[in-house]
C-alpha cells in the first residue's frame, strides 16, 4: 500500500513539475484574469445573543452568489487579485411567514498558487480574506431588521479551462467563513432597545463561470 501511494504522489510531482514547467502555459507572469461566476452557497450559522442568560442558537443559511474578480500574474505559477461578491440568500421567517430579504456584500484579496497548467488548463489553489457585510429585513409590515459587518476568509480551487487564449469557463469551490462579532437587530413589532448578537457561519460554495485574459 506504501508503494502504491509512493508512486501515485511521485506521478502526481511529475505531472505538477511538467505542468508549470511548460512552455505553452495558460497562465504566466503578467497576464491578467477577469473572471465572473454564479456559485450556490449553503453555511452552517451559529448566533449568540449578547443578552444575559442566552444560548448559542444554530440555523443553516443557503442562496446564491454572484461574482466578478481580478487576478494579475505576478509570476508564472502566482498571482494577487480582488473579488467582489453579492450574496442572495433564501429564507424563510418561521413567524410572519414571508420570505424575508437576506442580502450579503463581500470584498476580498485573493492569493492563488497555480499548480497546474497545460496550454488550456490552468488549476489555482488560493486563500482569500475580506470584509463582509450582512442585511435582513422581514418583508411585512413590521419591516423588523438585522445588520452586522465583518469579515470573510475562504480556501479555494477554480479549475479553469480555456477554449482558445483568452475566453474559457471556470469552475469553483471553496470552504468559507463569515464572522460577524457586532449583529444588530431592530424589533420594530415591539420597539423594544436594539439586540446584539455574535454570528459566525462556515460552508461551502459551489459554482461555474467565464473568465477572460489578457
Amino acid at each position: 500500500m506504501k508503494k502504491v501511494i509512493l508512486r501515485l504522489a511521485l506521478i502526481l510531482v511529475m505531472v505538477t513539475s511538467f505542468s508549470i514547467f511548460s512552455r505553452a502555459q495558460a497562465f504566466k507572469q503578467g497576464d491578467i484574469v477577469i473572471d465572473l461566476g454564479a456559485n450556490f452557497s449553503y453555511y452552517n450559522t451559529t448566533n449568540l445573543s449578547s443578552a444575559p442568560g442566552s444560548t448559542a442558537q444554530s440555523s443553516h443559511l443557503g442562496g446564491g452568489v454572484y461574482s466578478a474578480g481580478f487576478e494579475y500574474g505576478l509570476a508564472n505559477w502566482f498571482g494577487i487579485g480582488v473579488k467582489l461578491r453579492y450574496d442572495d440568500y433564501i429564507t424563510k421567517d418561521s413567524i410572519t411567514h414571508p420570505h424575508p430579504s437576506a442580502t450579503g456584500y463581500d470584498a476580498l484579496i485573493i492569493a492563488n498558487l497555480h499548480v497546474i497548467k497545460t496550454k488550456h488548463l490552468d488549476i489555482p489553489i488560493g486563500v482569500a480574506y475580506g470584509y463582509s457585510g450582512l442585511k435582513y429585513t422581514t418583508q411585512d409590515s413590521v419591516a423588523s431588521n438585522l445588520s452586522g459587518k465583518g469579515a470573510i476568509f475562504d480556501v479555494h480551487v477554480d479549475p479553469r479551462l480555456y477554449f482558445g487564449n483568452h475566453i474559457g469557463i471556470n469552475f469553483h469551490l471553496a470552504y468559507t467563513y463569515f464572522g460577524y462579532p457586532e449583529v444588530i437587530y431592530n424589533d420594530n413589532k415591539t420597539g423594544n432597545k436594539p439586540n446584539t448578537s455574535n454570528l459566525t457561519a462556515t460552508g461551502v460554495n459551489v459554482g461555474v463561470g467565464l473568465q477572460f485574459k489578457f
